[in-house]
């Protein structure tokens, strides 16, 4: 069989029918999904681990795609999340003030 995609990948995908985070394989098979309302940004860790920023939450999973941990809050206001390498790593959390349009 021809592989569909040059490459695995992993993709968040935030639609009217999905709202997840999924690692393709190179045949298009979905090898490992994690449901979460409107993902928006990842970052590979260095230690292999997935940081995932949605509308409402930090999210940072291991390579089976289980969750370490999570920063939430309670109004819509994130939607980048960076990892910070000055010796140590960091998430860099981006909050959008409620007033801004």
């Amino acid at each position: 069989m021809t592989p569909a995609f040059s490459h695995a990948f992993i993709a968040a995908e935030h639609d009217t029918r999905h709202n997840r985070v999924v690692q393709v394989s190179r045949e298009g098979e979905i090898l490992r999904q994690f449901p979460v309302e409107y993902p928006l940004d990842l970052d590979r860790r260095p230690n292999g681990n997935l940081l995932l920023s949605s509308n409402l939450a930090i999210i940072e999973l291991d390579p089976e795609f289980r969750e370490v941990w999570r920063y939430t809050i309670d109004q819509p206001a994130l939607f980048s999340c960076s990892i910070f390498r000055m010796g140590t790593s960091y998430a860099g959390i981006l909050p959008v003030p409620a007033s801004s349009k």
